[in-house]
Formats: C-alpha cells, structure tokens, sequence
C-alpha cells in the first residue's frame, strides 16, 4: 500500500474472483462483525470441523493459536504465475463435488479476509472498524458514512448508504456530496501515519481484545518478533513504544482528514 500510494493493490486475478455475486456481497458482513472471522474461519477449516464441539468457540482459539504457531516466513510469499496456474491444473483434476466444495471454503475465506482486513484498516485510520463506521452512519451520523467510504468504496452497495445518496442528490445538500466526493478519491492510508506497520499491528491486536491487556514489555517483545519495531528499527527501550501508542490513540480520537 505504501508503494502504491496508500491505495490497496490487488492482482488482477482477484478481480476475477470478485465479480462473482456471492464474493461481491462482503459488504453485508460490516452489519454482522462476528460474521466475519466466522467466515474467515470456516473458510480455513470447514464447517465439519465443530461437530460433536461441546465449546466451539474454545475450540475456535485452540485452532488458531497452533496455526499461527505452524506458520513459517515461506507461508506468507505472494505464489508466482506459475504456482498459481499449477493449482489451476490440480484443482481441474478433481471430481465435480470436491471442487464444489474447494470453491465453497475459497468463497468463504476470500468473503471474510477482504472484510477483515478493510476492518483493521479502518480501525488503524479512524477508531472505529467498519463495523462500527456503518453502524454509526446508519444512526444518521454523516461523518461516519464519509469515513467508511473512504476504506472501502463498496459499502455505497449497502441499502442504507443508496438511500441516502438519493436523499442528498435530491435534497440539494451539496456539502455532504461535496464532501463524499472527496472520500471517494483520498487513499485508504493518510501520508501523515509515519509508523504504518506498527499501527496496523496495534489495530489488529485491539480487534482482537489483546491491546489493553498487553504489558508495554510484551507488548514491544511482540512488535519485535514481528519486525515492525524495536532494535532493529533504531528503539532500545519501551518508552519509546509508548509514545507510539500515545499518538496511535490521539490520531484515532482527533484525526480531521475531512
């Protein structure tokens, strides 16, 4: 994002991926956060795995604490062309009902992850995930809709949001347009956030309900591990991690970029 200046480059296949209709409707899960690591979840595991569970969501956070720990660097390299036509090739080689169920976890995953992902974005600019932004902006509150459209421009498919585009243009309200207009074409990333990396990483910890709990100790331990800041960014001590997370906060609470 910081190359393509703050805006989120995709490659031209997910673009395939997204014209079709059930992937397009990832707005819809903004009205329902729990739906979004549900379908994320399911997406990665498969719904057979929560039968006969007694705790589900115990067996949720199970899951995801040995994935992560399985997790190695390789894991997270984009696939070249060729790896990608080469799982072209596999999945065409299976029966009708396997790929039906391959695409079924692949429409899932791809479901949740753009929701969540704009969710963490959104949270890390503004305060408030998207969730939260189109909540608010359903309860009238104008300046809310302007800063979800800004993160993710499909939320203007959202019932709410048509009707009130269509109460402005017929309204005359000019500076509400006026200023929609401007969302539209500003990047999801301000130039004024100078520690990016950091701050998505403190964003995704809030969502999850870690951030508050976390020790300034841990919490630099774990930026470090990570490589989004500590000695290998010039910082020996936690203070400085803190003034981090000051401005983090005070960013969310007085940013005015409209």
């Amino acid at each position: 994002m910081e190359a393509n200046g703050g805006w989120l480059p995709l490659r031209d296949l997910f673009f395939d991926i997204a014209k079709n209709p059930a992937i397009r409707k990832w707005p819809e899960l903004y009205l329902d956060q729990r739906k979004i690591k549900t379908f994320t979840f399911y997406g990665l595991v498969g719904g057979d795995f929560f039968k006969g569970a007694s705790d589900p969501a115990k067996l949720m956070e199970e899951f995801k604490r040995d994935f992560v720990d399985s997790m190695e660097e390789s894991d997270f390299v984009t696939p070249t062309d060729d790896e990608i036509e080469r799982c072209k090739s596999e999945f065409s080689s299976y029966d009708e009902d396997t790929q039906t169920e391959l695409a079924k976890h692949a429409a899932l995953l791809s479901l949740g992850s753009i929701a969540l992902v704009l969710n963490y974005l959104a949270l890390m600019v503004h305060g408030r995930t998207m969730c939260q932004l189109v909540a608010d902006a359903m309860g009238c509150d104008d300046d809310a809709y302007r800063r979800a459209v800004q993160i993710d421009r499909t939320v203007l498919y959202l019932p709410y949001f048509q009707d009130r585009m269509i109460r402005a243009q017929f309204g005359s309200e000019g500076p509400f347009l006026e200023a929609v207009g401007n969302s539209l074409k500003r990047p999801i990333l301000s130039s004024r956030i100078r520690h990016r990396t950091l701050w998505m990483t403190f964003a995704m910890l809030e969502d999850e309900g870690l951030l508050a709990g976390l020790s300034h100790d841990r919490l630099l331990d774990i930026c470090e591990q990570i490589g989004v800041y500590g000695k290998a960014h010039g910082v020996e001590d936690v203070g400085h991690l803190r003034k981090r997370l000051r401005d983090y906060r005070r960013y969310q609470r007085t940013s005015n970029i409209f």
